[in-house]
């Protein structure tokens, strides 16, 4: 059973994701995304981090770039670095995509490679964002998703109604 986080910037998605991942004891796979501002009066770029590892910031994992003309993805670094992130996972792993979004809309592989996740023998937990794309559309419509909107008013207590859902869905998963 998969964990999917959908919700707007900034209301407390990789929050939400963190108080889940505290609960796992065995190790993460996959990835986090993380805007670092380079120059605030221009452009911030997006960076891909191995989901436990250390992070590093160059040109070989910056999957993205956001202006205020509006936002690029690097489709090739999303089917390099995002597919190795996403290989040779052994199964029954916890796989984090934090997060999932419009960027790499153009890097077929990196979609297949989260897809086949999603199909496979895994728990992935992950953050969607709100929009409606091709790739998040079949995200969200994989038959082993649990898809939860995260709001300013539940994200107190979605949690809650996570774990309670999974105990009664999936009494093997390990965020129980």
């Amino acid at each position: 059973m998969h964990i999917l986080i959908e919700g707007e910037i900034g209301v407390g998605k990789s929050t939400l994701i963190n108080k889940l991942l505290q609960r796992v004891r065995q190790p993460v796979f996959g990835f986090r995304t993380e805007k670092t501002n380079v120059d605030t009066s221009v452009s911030a770029k997006i960076y891909i981090h191995h989901a436990s590892g250390e992070k590093t910031y160059s040109d070989e994992n910056t999957v993205g770039i956001c202006s205020y003309n509006g936002a690029e993805g690097y489709a090739n670094i999303f089917d390099s670095m995002g597919v190795r992130l996403l290989s040779d996972i052994p199964s029954e792993s916890v796989v984090l995509m934090d997060e999932l979004g419009f960027l790499e809309s153009d890097a077929i592989e990196f979609s297949g490679a989260v897809l086949r996740i999603l199909d496979g023998p895994y728990f992935a937990v992950a953050a969607i964002k709100t929009m409606k794309t091709g790739f998040l559309d079949a995200v969200r419509l994989n038959r082993n998703a649990l898809v939860y909107e995260i709001t300013v008013d539940n994200r107190d207590r979605l949690h809650e109604r996570i774990l309670t859902d999974l105990g009664k869905l999936d009494p093997t998963s390990p965020f129980l």
